[in-house]
């Protein structure tokens, strides 16, 4: 059983959504990702914020490595933000990563690193957070170019209302972040994740 299938076949959580990526570097040092996204299209934006969150977590503002990798994915995201995002947007050249970023289809994809992530609500919850199937092998880079490949792959099978919802969601986010406000831990990001999306519909 996959970790998303324990995650279904679970009584004490709900699985709204979830995604394989599926990571390699070539030996160019070009990183290429595959993205198979499961459960409904209508939770995919959250996945999407809530990803970025939690792996912006993972980057302690007390480790100065993990502050430059934090802040080169906060750089990325505003670059995003600050282009749009449209039904049919590049978001991975609006990041500029183009040159060391590629999104390949699924059966396209040669076996590399794969990580899982599943944006659950546990029983007696009302707001979802995001889990990693663990531990999770990729390494810093291959984390950020992860984000950005996951929204692309989200942004991909969107539909125009839902491309739009996850532009509110991202701005919102993206403001957290000017700011100064970073998530330090799972808990802090998903509360950070929640809020932009929470911002982002009530209006």
């Amino acid at each position: 059983m996959s970790f998303l299938e324990k995650l279904n076949a679970s009584a004490a959580v709900k699985l709204l959504a979830g995604a394989v990526i599926k990571v390699q570097r070539n030996p160019e040092g070009r990183w290429q990702l595959a993205v198979e996204l499961q459960g409904k299209p209508e939770h995919y934006g959250l996945l999407a914020v809530h990803f970025g969150s939690q792996v912006l977590a993972r980057f302690p503002k007390s480790d100065s490595a993990g502050y430059a990798r934090a802040s080169e994915l906060a750089r990325m995201i505003n670059l995003i933000v600050n282009e749009g995002v449209w039904p049919g947007s590049n978001l991975i050249r609006y990041a500029g990563v183009e040159e060391m970023l590629k999104l390949l289809p699924n059966d396209a994809f040669t076996p590399g690193e794969t990580m899982t992530a599943a944006l659950i609500v546990q029983t007696g919850m009302t707001e979802p957070t995001l889990v990693f199937e663990e531990p999770v092998q990729l390494s810093a880079e291959g984390l950020i170019y992860a984000v950005i490949g996951l929204w692309q792959a989200v942004v991909n099978v969107l539909d125009n209302e839902g491309v739009e919802r996850l532009d509110r969601m991202l701005r919102y986010f993206n403001s957290y972040l000017d700011d100064g406000i970073t998530p330090g831990d799972a808990l802090a990001a998903q509360n950070l994740a929640n809020r932009a999306v929470r911002e982002a519909t009530s209006r």
